[in-house]
């Protein structure tokens, strides 16, 4: 297309006595806003479906990031700190990475990736709230 297309069908309306109808503004901006309400409305009902079903699967996975830090000693080495501190003052290193060793990573990944669905489902769903719960009022210019 080429770079004064638009200028030359304006041109061509004029000297042509073409005329807009009137409302055109008005029913191009309605089109828009309808589809706006669509798409909003289509977010709200995906993000209220996905939201109950992050907060059970958050359960779970908080369930099983429990568990895990249970089953790898990480709690009891993380409550040496308060009941010894003397002995992981003078080996702080070695205690430091037998916690790194001892942390359930792959738990923790699994709970953030649930998490941030959950965030996201959230947002959607407060973004999307406003618009798509709302009735379209038309009015013409």
């Amino acid at each position: 297309m080429h770079q004064n297309a638009s200028l030359l069908r304006y041109v061509y309306m004029v000297q042509n006595h073409i005329e807009l109808p009137p409302n055109l503004r008005a029913r191009v901006l309605l089109g828009v806003r309808k589809e706006e309400i669509k798409r909003a409305r289509v977010f709200l009902l995906a993000s209220a479906l996905v939201i109950p079903a992050s907060l059970v699967g958050f359960w779970f996975v908080l369930q099983y990031l429990l568990t895990s830090f249970y089953q790898t000693s990480f709690y009891s080495y993380l409550s040496l700190i308060f009941s010894d501190p003397d002995v992981v003052l003078a080996y702080w290193q070695q205690f430091l990475l037998v916690l790194l060793e001892a942390l359930p990573v792959a738990s923790m990944i699994v709970a953030l990736i649930v998490f941030g669905a959950l965030l996201t489902a959230l947002k959607l769903f407060v973004e999307n709230s406003r618009l798509g719960l709302s009735k379209l009022i038309i009015t013409t210019v």
